[in-house]
């Protein structure tokens, strides 16, 4: 479900706009160092929601993150959620090869974890998105 302010094509070009972000956050993700890998406070509280969080939805989403919707990768996943998640990710990131998200919407968790996993060690051969909607500029 789409938001009323945005019409699906207005919807797509302000993520085609926003695609530029995605180099971005593929280098903060990149410059994080092991230790930051880890620690699941900073993750939860400064590097997650700096990311962006998604903007659908928001009755869904707590109302104390609001500076943070709407921007960025669209995260959905709730930040206490996640932070642990990834940490978990970069202490075992070692042998994966490959990576596949089912139900990718816009793209953002996607790039996150793809990109989380390369540099927190993983030879990944493989990385597959997929959705019932067409390819988003994310993506792409």
């Amino acid at each position: 479900m789409l938001t009323a302010q945005f019409a699906p094509a207005d919807r797509y070009q302000r993520f085609a706009d926003l695609a530029p972000f995605v180099r971005e956050a593929i280098g903060i993700i990149a410059a994080l160092t092991p230790a930051q890998r880890l620690d699941v406070e900073f993750l939860e509280r400064q590097f997650i929601p700096a990311l962006g969080l998604n903007d659908e939805l928001l009755r869904e989403q707590p109302p104390e993150l609001a500076p943070y919707f709407g921007r960025g990768l669209h995260l959905w996943q709730y930040p206490n959620q996640l932070a642990p998640y990834l940490a978990w990710l970069a202490r075992n990131a070692t042998g994966i090869s490959s990576y596949m998200e089912i139900g990718c919407r816009w793209g953002g968790m996607f790039i996150l974890v793809t990109e989380w996993l390369r540099a927190s060690g993983a030879d990944l051969k493989t990385v597959i998105a997929l959705d019932p909607i067409a390819p988003t500029p994310f993506i792409s």
